[in-house]
């Protein structure tokens, strides 16, 4: 049985480390943007966590992932790419912000995630 469930995701490469940013946003298909995303990062980045979302709910990825954009927007930073760039200081806050709601949500461990890759 497919697993229809979305994800939100925080990633992270050397390069936005140094501008001390993250990339916030929301996916169905994990190691499919994974690979997505080596094709035009220099160095490959990775996954800070991933947080999966329950489709048996009221609220999908899109919903919680446009809930973040608006509690963190004071962290949003913008230049010249996408606008779903943060100050990595939401990395800290997302999960204990997330425990406030009434969102089921649950927070994959490396083995759920290389779990993963093996159904792809």
């Amino acid at each position: 049985m497919a697993n229809n469930n979305g994800y939100i995701y925080i990633r992270r490469i050397k390069q936005y480390d140094e501008y001390g940013i993250c990339k916030l946003g929301k996916i169905t298909n994990i190691p499919i943007t994974d690979i997505l995303y080596n094709i035009c990062e220099y160095e490959k980045g990775y996954y800070e966590f991933i947080i999966e979302i329950q489709n048996d709910q009221l609220y999908n990825e899109t919903d919680v992932e446009e809930l973040l954009q608006q509690q963190f927007e004071k962290y949003r930073t913008l230049k010249y790419g996408g606008n779903d760039f943060y100050k990595i200081e939401i990395i800290d806050e997302i999960i204990p912000f997330l425990n406030t709601t009434n969102i089921n949500f649950k927070v994959l461990t490396t083995e759920e995630i290389d779990n993963l890759y093996k159904n792809i």
